[in-house]
């Protein structure tokens, strides 16, 4: 089977969230010997050098055995990206402004060869205009983009906005095969709206899983990253992880102000925030709070970390940082809201985090302490065939695209 991914833009390296969701999507589907491509429609501002200094069309960025990724450097559309982006437009210029004739010629050879196509988002129009008979097509579904929108103050995106995306987001049931869904939000609005063909080919919850993890730090180097970063060897260091995204910004703006109005607190408990990821743009260093701006690989902080904080009120969909703690073992201290989209029961799965009593029951939460490894590892052992994206494919996805194969 040949399968092409097209995706909004370069997910190789992942940097955020979403592009997490995809990247291991394609990853576990290369790994499972299925020859993939990702399309991707726009690249990276450093990307862009190699168009001004080489006239370079496409990227080819060769990711693994049986995966590759292909992305398209035109300007334009890259100009295009950027002012929705800065407009918080999320991407409707992708559904009012794509079609095959806009496409490199290297997309159009790939989607030749395909025997399915994936889309990342339902904001691709021509997805209902097959690019050859028989060919199918499937929406991988990150959240109710609309939603989002609606949590937002501003008139002009809680109305206005999120209508229009709503509107493509119905869509999208008359445009695709299948969909592979995130969380039970978007399963009840899809299956409310879905034909019935869609219903029985496919509307399959698939969560946000993740690469399996591996220690691959000695003491030492452990110790030698806390040093660098300004954590004493006795500090609680719990982490929070995220791309520059609006639920993450307001929950990392929610950890500062605990920093201001808790300091002696957080002091005597030996607490410290660390933020990891472009959720801050700059690196701060700090006694009680640290952030590193972006960063190539995440993973080491997960070594350094004694828990995981996620105290995330808003969004869609579910929260790719808690399949990342629970894949390395990293006991979670979540709200409800933070710890949805597996089925995670508070108490057992994961230490509840209510936002208006934390700096009360933090004395508490930091007293068992001792117990937080078992914990990690406990829930690791319970829920990791469901957080781990080789698995979730080889169990849910490959079985769903096999059935959609045989409908040819």
């Amino acid at each position: 089977m040949n399968i092409v991914l097209i995706t909004n833009n370069r997910i190789f390296p992942p940097v955020s969230g979403g592009h997490l969701r995809t990247a291991n999507i394609a990853k576990s589907l290369a790994n499972a010997g299925i020859h993939t491509v990702v399309l991707s429609m726009t690249g990276r501002r450093s990307d862009y050098r190699l168009t001004l200094a080489r006239s370079q069309r496409v990227l080819l960025n060769p990711v693994g055995s049986h995966l590759t990724e292909i992305v398209d450097l035109h300007p334009i559309r890259a100009i295009w990206q950027g002012v929705f982006r800065r407009l918080n437009l999320a991407r409707v210029w992708q559904y009012y402004g794509l079609s095959y004739s806009s496409m490199r010629v290297e997309f159009l050879a790939e989607l030749q060869r395909a025997d399915l196509v994936i889309c990342d988002f339902p904001f691709f129009s021509f997805a209902g205009k097959k690019y050859k008979p028989g060919q199918r097509w499937v929406l991988l579904s990150h959240n109710l983009e609309h939603q989002i929108y609606r949590q937002m103050s501003s008139w002009f995106y809680r109305s206005l906005v999120a209508k229009i995306i709503e509107r493509i987001e119905r869509s999208a049931s008359d445009r695709y095969d299948a969909i592979l869904l995130c969380g039970e939000d978007e399963h009840k609005f899809f299956a409310s709206q879905a034909s019935t063909r869609l219903t029985s080919l496919g509307l399959l919850q698939i969560p946000n899983g993740v690469e399996r993890f591996q220690t691959t730090m000695t003491a030492d180097q452990r110790r030698a990253l806390r040093q660098k970063l300004g954590i004493s060897d006795d500090q609680h260091v719990l982490l929070f992880t995220g791309s520059r995204y609006q639920p993450n910004i307001e929950a990392v703006s929610y950890l500062k102000n605990l920093v201001t109005t808790e300091a002696a607190l957080l002091k005597t408990l030996r607490v410290h925030f660390l933020v990891v990821g472009t959720v801050e743009s700059d690196e701060i260093r700090g006694e009680l709070f640290s952030a590193t701006g972006f960063v190539e690989e995440v993973r080491p902080y997960f070594e350094i970390a004694n828990a995981m904080i996620n105290p995330v009120l808003l969004g869609s969909g579910s929260n790719v940082k808690i399949f990342e703690a629970i894949a390395a073992g990293l006991p979670l201290i979540s709200t409800d809201f933070g710890a949805r989209g597996l089925g995670l029961q508070a108490g057992r799965d994961y230490i509840p985090l209510l936002r208006e009593r934390f700096a009360a029951d933090l004395p508490k939460i930091i007293a068992q302490s001792r117990h937080w490894a078992e914990l990690g590892q406990a829930v690791q052992k319970r829920w990791s065939r469901q957080v781990v994206m080789d698995d979730i494919v080889s169990d849910r996805v490959l079985p769903m695209l096999s059935r959609l194969s045989e409908r040819n």
